[in-house]
């Protein structure tokens, strides 16, 4: 049960620390375009021809904007929501694959002390939501692959996962057919 206990309290100092970052780190470019050709005014000109529109992404952050007084953390909230989210299915898949071992710690605190990810999980471009999802798209497709019969509804939550992954970053398209794949 100690592993168990300091991966929950790493995961949650974690979540602290995007929290802060999220609140005090300046804006990006990236997030200053998505700020300016779709919460601020529209431009249906930039929607069809730029890179930064990540639709799932830029949509909350759209709805954000129209929720909370702008900012860079209301911008960034779906973000911080993603990573949270993030934190949870990295938690719930290790603790699958690993049980209550060192093994559990040690995975949790590979992935998630990455500063390369733990970077995209406060920014506001759609990467942090798009590792989460597919965490938790990778963590079904493994519980499908568990049990001795596999369950249709699994296989259902996992595609819907992947799904809002690839929506949220195309980027991880690859990712998420080399995971189907190995589903198959």
């Amino acid at each position: 049960m100690r592993f168990v206990r300091t991966s929950v309290l790493l995961l949650g100092l974690l979540s602290g620390v995007n929290v802060y970052r999220a609140y005090t780190q300046s804006i990006t470019i990236d997030e200053a375009f998505t700020y300016n050709h779709w919460v601020a005014a529209p431009d249906a000109q930039a929607s069809r021809e730029s890179p930064y529109n990540n639709n799932l992404n830029t949509w909350l952050c759209v709805l954000m904007g129209r929720i909370m007084p702008p900012s860079e953390f209301t911008l960034r909230l779906p973000s911080v929501l993603g990573g949270l989210l993030y934190f949870i299915a990295l938690f719930r898949l290790c603790l699958l694959l690993f049980g209550n071992t060192i093994w559990l710690f040690l995975a949790i605190a590979a992935n998630a002390l990455n500063p390369f990810v733990l970077d995209y999980l406060s920014a506001a471009r759609g990467y942090g939501l798009a590792l989460a999802f597919l965490t938790l798209g990778t963590f079904y497709a493994v519980r499908c692959l568990d049990d001795r019969e596999p369950r249709l509804g699994e296989l259902v939550k996992a595609g819907w996962m992947f799904g809002l992954a690839i929506d949220s970053h195309v980027t991880v398209v690859f990712a998420v057919a080399a995971i189907q794949a190995m589903t198959a």
